[in-house]
């Protein structure tokens, strides 16, 4: 879509937002589409605002997708404006290939990086994300590809070393109870009479088990 066309949105923008969003909360494959749009804009941006902000409980909302796609669209708008292209060193390349550096300057050697020639000794190269690379396989890639998919592993590890967190913190909380009471919680239940600072043990004691059981 052309600059000129973009901006032509402008006027109804809103509108053709909640209409495309009536279609992608109905359907997988506008899901999917839309979060490769997502993709190709958070790579391929630099600086631009706002910042987007994704999950994929946006699509639970048609208000929450139509809002995000209205921020695709202006991003897309500021993009295009703004001509901006992440470089990548090739310091950063290796990182998110998971390879040496000294394998990232074999490849341009090599041609893998598409359009991408060796400069001179001791001058740097600066790789665009929108730069193909050719995969063994012959396959070409977009580099924001490739770092998207980096991205997201680092990610998801650190969200599941943020579950394996919570999850000790429920079991420390819950050892305080029963090391304070020498029982299991089930067996404390058992205790009639209870007292107001035992009532409310209990009802915190069974908040932190009902914690640890939806983990």
């Amino acid at each position: 879509m052309s600059t000129a066309e973009m901006h032509r949105l402008d006027e109804h923008t809103e509108e053709y937002a909640a209409t495309i969003a009536d279609y992608v909360v109905e359907n997988d494959d506008m899901k999917t589409f839309v979060k490769q749009v997502y993709n190709f804009i958070e790579a391929r941006t630099l600086n631009i605002k706002p910042k987007l902000i994704y999950s994929d409980n946006i699509f639970v909302s048609k208000e929450q997708t139509a809002e995000l796609i209205l921020k695709l669209i202006k991003s897309m708008r500021d993009a295009e404006s703004a001509d901006t292209h992440i470089q990548y060193s090739t310091g950063e390349l290796a990182k998110y290939f998971g390879v040496s550096i000294t394998a990232i300057n074999k490849w341009i050697c090599e041609g893998r990086f598409i359009g991408v020639e060796k400069k001179e000794k001791n001058k740097q190269i600066k790789i665009s994300s929108t730069t193909e690379w050719r995969a063994l396989t012959g396959q070409l890639y977009p580099v924001y590809e490739i770092v998207n998919d980096y991205k997201a592993r680092e990610a998801q590890r650190e969200e599941n070393s943020k579950a394996k967190t919570e999850r000790q913190m429920l079991l420390e909380a819950i050892e305080v109870f029963e090391h304070k009471y020498d029982k299991s919680f089930v067996d404390f239940l058992k205790k009639e009479d209870k007292t107001p600072e035992e009532e409310r043990d209990a009802s915190e004691w069974a908040y932190l088990l009902s914690r640890l059981k939806d983990e």
